[in-house]
């Protein structure tokens, strides 16, 4: 299916969680290279009853939550519509690429020393994943886009996996809405069908990323 393409402000240790004491994300489980078995179906694990809406994403979310990626938000609740912010999708990212270093400490102007988020994005900068932003910031809280998600997702494939692929042959019709900076990583994506676009050809790049989204593409990039 293609990626329409990382919650809530939630303040404890796992913002995937809705904070009813659900398993959090480890940092020490690498997925790559794993065998992906098929995801159960909701009606066996009883997981998510809000998985309706968003059928091409139904199997990604069930597998990620089965590893302990993501969690639900209470109440057998995903809210797979709901957006992500950055620090969320960092955490995503580092806790599914198994690097999280938890003594990883971060100098952003905007994140909190202690904080739930900042030895995984701390541990994203160590591996080059995140840069920040030119005022010395990190975006703490804020929405992730459909580029900027295509950026982190790239950088740690590139850091993990020596990945790299050619020139797509077709643009999106939306590629002048593409920032600079992200033009490499969205079409090395989607020439290895990790990303697609949203119908007539638009990927939308400054689209907010909503949990499902964030669910598939971790999903294709660690199968």
């Amino acid at each position: 299916a293609a990626v329409k393409a990382t919650l809530s402000d939630n303040t404890d240790d796992n913002p995937l969680d809705d904070g009813t004491g659900s398993s959090g994300v480890g940092g020490s489980n690498r997925v790559i290279g794993s065998t992906v078995e098929k995801a159960p179906k909701a009606e066996e694990t009883g997981k998510f009853t809000d998985l309706d809406s968003v059928s091409w994403a139904k199997e990604q979310i069930l597998f990620l939550a089965d590893k302990g990626i993501v969690n639900g938000k209470g109440d057998k609740i995903f809210v797979p519509n709901g957006n992500v912010t950055r620090e969320e999708f960092v955490k995503m990212l580092v806790c599914a690429f198994g690097i999280h270093n938890s003594d990883a400490v971060s100098n952003f102007t905007d994140c909190t020393s202690g904080a739930w988020y900042d030895s995984y994005v701390a541990s994203a900068v160590d591996k080059g994943i995140v840069m920040g932003r030119d005022n010395g910031s990190f975006g703490i809280g804020q929405y992730i886009t459909r580029e900027d998600m295509s950026v982190l997702v790239y950088r740690v494939l590139k850091a993990e996996k020596d990945f790299s692929v050619s020139q797509t042959e077709e643009a999106f019709a939306d590629q002048e809405s593409i920032s600079d900076y992200a033009v490499e990583g969205i079409y090395a994506l989607k020439n290895a069908g990790y990303v697609n676009g949203m119908g007539n050809n638009m990927f939308n790049p400054k689209k907010f990323c909503t949990r499902a989204e964030a669910a598939v593409i971790i999903y294709n990039v660690i199968k």
